[in-house]
């Protein structure tokens, strides 16, 4: 009961739920939400988040601590401590966190028959896979787990069980590209309407590498090669079912020196959270704002913070916001990752020490923007465990995270709250 009440106080106070109001018997009579008691009857009740994290975590610890014994609960307590990092020996920081993230991929890889017939009972739709290959063989030697070829098994199940697939291949040079993607491309259209669409992501790489398998970046020629094929696939299925069905990361664009399609190249934008025509939707939100407003005079100077990838395509934008109000100032610095390194260069892995050492001794105006991205979920924390009091206290001057939204940017730039 006392949880019952703490969550609708929370909701109330914070977080109120107008729509679900609304349609509830009495709310509009009242003019009480749920949570305030607007409803004949409370059905609320106590609500869980990031169970499937901590289901993972308590895997990862019974494999490592109770019956692989890589280390004692007193060290893994050290690596939580420490954020897998910080005031750790490097290497072993480094082996931490492969070996917990080798443990919880082998638990996932662990859904069976049954489990499908539960997401097809439970109608959990759609429901996004991790393919990148349909050579099983491949798909094993890429995973580097014997049961990863029996995932393709359960794609046919879901699709004749009236689930939406969505599917991702991540593409490495030389590995699934090429002949491979072509004939992954081929066997998952096959599934077709029920594979809604294929996302094709580069592999991300960051600069902790050591012993590992040898990958590397593509290069702006097999990058291009990677969209060619997507092109003739895209072209084909138009054609065949009036969809592109596969869309390539913004990344690859990027990495080919090739402009960004607009708008309405995405369709549905099924995968935007796997970086696929992210940059589109918010070109063409931030121009459909832009448009409403009246040309005037402005005298605000602002600066947004984000990773090197956007930093070019945030300049345009900054360009026509300062060409619409004369006297705007829109200053964009590319943040260099440090703390990932390697080539990741996209505005969600972004922390704080980095966007603090980017910023360092620059003119930054009335306000810092930051992607929203950037925090973890439902927080004002970085991925390095700093803060935004922490960057405006380092900057001097208000921080403020800004949704993936090109009206939200727009106001932001323009100091609207």
């Amino acid at each position: 009961v006392n949880s019952d009440n703490a969550i609708d106080v929370a909701h109330a106070t914070r977080c109120p739920l107008p729509l679900q109001s609304c349609l509830m018997e009495d709310c509009i009579a009242k003019g009480k939400s749920v949570q305030e008691g607007g409803a004949h009857f409370n059905f609320t009740g106590p609500q869980g988040f990031g169970i499937a994290n901590m289901s993972d975590a308590l895997w990862a610890i019974r494999q490592l601590v109770f019956e692989e014994k890589k280390l004692t609960m007193a060290e893994y307590k050290e690596a939580i401590d420490n954020n897998f990092g910080y005031e750790m020996h490097e290497r072993k920081a480094k082996e931490l966190t492969r070996d917990i993230a080798v443990a919880m991929v082998k638990d996932g890889n662990k859904l069976d028959e049954e489990d499908i017939r539960r997401i097809i009972k439970m109608r959990l739709s759609p429901i996004n896979i991790s393919v990148h290959a349909t050579d099983p063989a491949l798909r094993v030697e890429m995973l580097k787990n014997p049961r990863a070829a029996e995932t393709l098994r359960y794609i046919p199940m879901l699709v004749e069980g009236g689930i939406r697939v969505n599917a991702q291949l991540v593409l490495c040079p030389g590995v699934n590209d090429g002949e491979a993607l072509k004939k992954s491309l081929s066997d998952l259209a096959a599934y077709w309407p029920g594979l809604g669409s294929i996302a094709l992501v580069p592999v991300g790489l960051t600069g902790h590498r050591a012993g590992l398998y040898p990958l590397r970046p593509y290069t702006r020629e097999e990058a291009r090669e990677v969209l060619a094929i997507a092109r003739a696939f895209q072209e084909e299925m138009l054609e065949r079912h009036g969809s592109r069905v596969a869309f390539p990361a913004d990344e690859f664009f990027l990495l080919a020196g090739c402009p960004i399609p607009r708008a309405e190249y995405y369709e549905e934008f099924d995968q935007l959270e796997d970086g696929v025509g992210l940059w589109a939707l918010l070109r063409q939100e931030f121009l459909d704002a832009l448009e409403q407003e009246e040309s005037r005079p402005m005298k605000r100077r602002v600066s947004i913070a984000t990773g090197t990838a956007a930093a070019p395509l945030l300049s345009q934008l900054a360009a026509l916001a300062q060409e619409k109000f004369p006297g705007l100032t829109v200053a964009v610095h590319p943040i260099p990752n440090r703390l990932f390194g390697g080539a990741v260069n996209v505005a969600g892995l972004l922390c704080g020490r980095d966007m603090a050492a980017g910023l360092a001794g620059k003119e930054l105006g009335e306000e810092l923007l930051i992607p929203s991205v950037t925090l973890r979920h439902e927080t004002d924390r970085f991925l390095d465990d700093t803060t935004v009091p922490w960057l405006r206290e380092r900057t001097g001057v208000p921080v403020r995270p800004v949704d993936n939204d090109g009206g939200q940017l727009l106001d932001a730039i323009r100091g609207i709250p």
